[in-house]
């Protein structure tokens, strides 16, 4: 009807007594779908789920606010017209669930109920006392669903509280009879299912209206109960049993394929495991060999993991050894490049004090020796200057030595008047010369 956009209609479907929305707050509960999955398990009758959907296109329109030209309002109207009170209360309780707002609707109501309700308990006073005790209760009911709280203190509701509570124990007294002659005659008959739901029936009356049992029919209904109980109790361990073979055949299906990338071998061991823990109390029940291809299976994953876990521990030991090649390398290279520092700084220092000739062979040596990886551009740079540096000193060795020798040939030969002042000159220069050198 909401679908087709017939919400009036719907409105009034949902309103009808009992209204729908009471009706599915008391079949809801959290744990629904656990119990009806387990009922299926069971082999046992199970509900069906509402559908959270329909159940908001119903409330939805509880939500919708409605004015005095809605249908509603006219078949209030109407009602009150004919004189049918009883129908024009039921339609004014939906009006002012949709529409709270309106005093009007809020204080007609209030009267109405009133009357009815003052109404009503004179005559279920009238039916008790003309033996119409069942048109009396129905009577009761209807009054409590509208609200019979402040009845309580008058003595006429009083009374007929506990003539409803009498009655309704004397029915279910004679139910309880009729129920333990089905119970007896399914045990007969050996329908332990039949028995059973006829002792919960005997039991629910039992404790809803206080019936205190016969000492020979609480026997007889023991009797029964213990036997349908653990026929009950076989045939649910049986269904547990075949649930567990059919679980158990689904989730080894599932352990022979491929798993998905990703997957930890060690996760699926532990699959394994857990199946062949609960195999154990079916074991008769699943196929011949299945338990072996299991462990089987079980076992090619192990050597699975084996073969990964040593890969891996030969891959870390190799990385090992690599890094620590790589870090004795590295440290091979400083404390080589440390040596050659410190051989630079001795040729530094030979070529400061003029130990040219050592300065070279010592460069030469540095220059030389075998080296894994070039040298650093900066060493390199530095060799070229120390290199230099040698080269004019060694230069300036040789004109030194030329000048010295051709000083001290002059001497021998002996010095006059037409070589005394080149002589002197030449002298003079080679002294300053000197002094330069640092000599």
């Amino acid at each position: 009807m909401i679908r087709a956009g017939n919400d009036n209609a719907a409105l009034q479907v949902a309103e009808s007594e009992p209204d729908l929305l009471s009706v599915c707050a008391q079949l809801s509960f959290s744990e629904a779908e656990r119990w009806n999955n387990l009922c299926r398990e069971r082999g046992l009758p199970a509900g069906f789920l509402f559908d959270d959907q329909q159940i908001l296109a119903v409330e939805a329109l509880y939500g919708k606010t409605i004015g005095e030209n809605h249908p509603l309002y006219r078949d209030y109207r109407q009602a009150m017209r004919q004189r049918d009170e009883d129908r024009a209360l039921t339609i004014l309780r939906s009006i002012v669930r949709l529409n709270p707002d309106d005093p009007t609707a809020r204080s007609e109501l209030n009267r109405l109920s009133e009357k009815f309700l003052r109404d009503a308990l004179t005559r279920v006073v009238t039916l008790f006392q003309e033996g119409q005790r069942p048109e009396a209760i129905e009577l009761m009911d209807r009054m409590e669903r509208f609200g019979a709280q402040h009845l309580s203190e008058d003595s006429r509701w009083e009374n007929a509280r506990q003539l409803r509570i009498l009655y309704l124990r004397e029915k279910a007294e004679e139910q309880i009879l009729q129920l333990l002659q089905e119970a007896t005659l399914a045990h007969q008959q050996e329908l332990w299912e039949k028995c059973a739901n006829a002792i919960g029936r005997i039991r629910n009356l039992e404790r809803d209206h206080q019936v205190k049992l016969k000492a020979h029919t609480l026997s007889e209904l023991e009797r029964h109960e213990k036997w349908a109980g653990q026929l009950a109790a076989e045939a649910e361990a049986e269904a547990s049993a075949r649930a567990t073979v059919e679980n158990l055949l689904q989730e080894w299906q599932t352990l022979q394929k491929d798993p998905p990338r990703g997957t930890s071998l060690a996760v699926i061991i532990s699959r394994h495991n857990q199946w062949l823990q609960r195999a154990e109390n079916v074991s008769a029940r699943l196929p011949e060999n299945l338990i072996r291809e299991v462990q089987d299976h079980r076992n090619l994953v192990r050597r699975k993991l084996s073969r990964r876990f040593a890969f891996f521990i030969t891959q870390g030991v190799v990385a090992l050894s690599i890094i620590t090649g790589i870090a004795l390398y590295g440290y091979n290279q400083y404390q080589l490049r440390l040596k050659a520092r410190a051989e630079l700084i001795e040729v530094q220092k030979l070529a400061d004090s003029w130990e040219t000739l050592s300065a070279v062979a010592k460069l030469e040596q540095i220059k030389s020796a075998p080296r894994l990886i070039p040298m650093e551009q900066a060493m390199v740079e530095e060799i070229k200057k120390l290199k230099q540096q040698l080269e004019e000193q060694r230069a300036a060795e040789i004109k030194l030595q030329a000048e010295a020798t051709y000083l001290a040939d002059r001497q021998k030969e002996g010095i006059d008047a037409s070589n005394f002042a080149e002589i002197t000159q030449r002298t003079t220069a080679y002294i300053e010369a000197l002094a330069q050198l640092n000599f």
